[in-house]
């Protein structure tokens, strides 16, 4: 019975740093793909804004066109 308890408190060990190493390598994976994720996304919200500023200038432009 005393190898049973020492068996089951090793394999507890082993879940334990098990765990800790997927909890660990979880946190540096979230870590490192969130700056990565902003600046995509900065840039991706960067080049749309551009776009429709260009379409609303070129919308201004044609009704002063017009109003002209």
């Amino acid at each position: 019975m005393n190898d049973a308890v020492k068996k089951r408190k090793k394999g507890s060990r082993i879940a334990k740093k098990f765990n800790k190493l997927l909890f660990s390598l979880y946190l540096v994976i979230v870590v490192l793909s969130i700056p990565g994720t902003y600046y995509a996304t900065q840039q991706q919200i960067r080049e749309q804004a551009n776009r429709e500023l260009s379409l609303l200038v070129d919308m201004v432009r044609s009704v002063r066109n017009v109003v002209r």
